[in-house]
């Protein structure tokens, strides 16, 4: 029986300073990681938190990844209200400037739903109420032709730039055409 008590002695003994030795590892290793130093009386000396503490970067590195790969939604009525404050804008800076008003909006890949669609033709002003939707897509090499063929069709006629064309080979294509 005293053997026996010996040994649970000896084996709560040994589970003590093994727990205080990994205690004592994992002081150590928080030391090392966030550079804390000790004054006389052995008490921590918390160091000043900077933007290149360990910590602060670590916060940072793991935020930063968390924004890239959450994806931001913006609601329809958000996208034309920028809309149409954009195209006030230019329309108000050619008047200012005494410049022409002439020509319409190219809105390129806008719409891209349906509640987009459903929002910019409902505004009560109409400023983005398309007169002419046109959706171009034309995955063989002659991609170009579906645009000449549809610029043909127009009465009148619509002349073409290479660099227009050259823009939908690029696969630069859901356009709407506005007032």
């Amino acid at each position: 029986k005293q053997w026996y008590q010996r040994r649970v002695a000896i084996t709560a003994g040994e589970e003590k300073a093994k727990q205080e030795t990994e205690d004592v590892e994992r002081e150590n290793d928080l030391i090392a990681k966030f550079g804390f130093t000790f004054d006389v009386e052995g008490q921590i000396i918390l160091p000043e938190i900077t933007e290149t503490h360990p910590l602060v970067q670590e916060q940072v590195e793991k935020v930063t990844v968390e924004a890239r790969n959450h994806e931001i939604e913006i609601s329809p009525e958000m996208y034309c209200t920028v809309l149409e404050e954009a195209i006030r804008g230019v329309i108000t800076n050619h008047q200012t400037n005494g410049d022409p008003e002439f020509g319409g909006w190219i809105l390129d890949n806008f719409p891209l739903t349906r509640d987009q669609w459903t929002m910019m033709t409902e505004r009560a002003d109409k400023l983005l109420t398309p007169d002419s939707f046109i959706i171009l897509n034309d995955p063989s090499p002659e991609s170009g032709d579906l645009l000449r063929r549809w610029a043909q069709q127009q009465t009148p006629p619509v002349q073409l730039t290479a660099a227009q064309i050259k823009a939908v080979k690029k696969k630069k294509v859901p356009t709407a055409t506005l007032r």
